[in-house]
């Protein structure tokens, strides 16, 4: 993926966690780019590492604070929440004018965007590290690897972040168009 591309990818998410009434604060931002990448099956070109609040791009964070010098994003200060980012006016025009370059991750961004704007960090945390054990296939075995990365999450909420994340995932599998067999 090209990097104006990768930037439209960004700038689309933060578009679609606006739409949903997201707080649209760096974590909604980076956990929201996880899960479609996951969804999509397809890297964004971001390389995502387990860390302190669940999975987290450093390299996405530093295109947010470029994305920012160039006018694309303007931080917005709220007391006493801390800070948001928000589409600048040309960011708009831009996904407005791109959004057919970025209609195969269209999908994935609403969908991902929608299930997660309603969550706070602290969910977003679990899910998102829920999502990020799903290659461990038993759910008791992903419970026991969050409860092992991040001590501070109780079983009873890897228990319902690993629910959550399985119903996530069925909800966009039935989703998705069916593919044709070949005869």
């Amino acid at each position: 993926m090209t990097p104006p591309s990768r930037d439209g990818v960004v700038l689309a998410i933060i578009e679609a966690l606006q739409q949903a009434g997201s707080w649209c604060g760096e974590t909604h931002i980076q956990k929201t780019a996880y899960f479609v990448s996951q969804l999509e099956r397809e890297s964004l070109d971001f390389s995502f590492v387990l860390y302190k609040h669940g999975p987290f791009s450093f390299e996405m964070h530093d295109e947010l604070t470029v994305m920012r010098v160039r006018s694309l994003l303007c931080l917005e200060a709220t007391f006493p929440y801390g800070s948001r980012l928000r589409l600048t006016d040309s960011a708009q025009r831009w996904t407005t004018e791109n959004r057919p370059a970025l209609s195969r991750f269209a999908s994935a961004i609403s969908f991902a965007a929608e299930k997660l704007s309603p969550h706070g960090v602290a969910t977003l945390e679990r899910l998102a590290t829920a999502l990020f054990f799903t290659g461990v296939s038993q759910p008791e075995k992903r419970v026991a690897s969050i409860l092992a990365a991040k001590p501070h999450i109780s079983r009873e909420q890897a228990n319902a972040a690993v629910d959550e994340v399985d119903q996530i995932l069925a909800e966009w599998r039935r989703s998705q168009p069916k593919k044709k067999k070949m005869a």
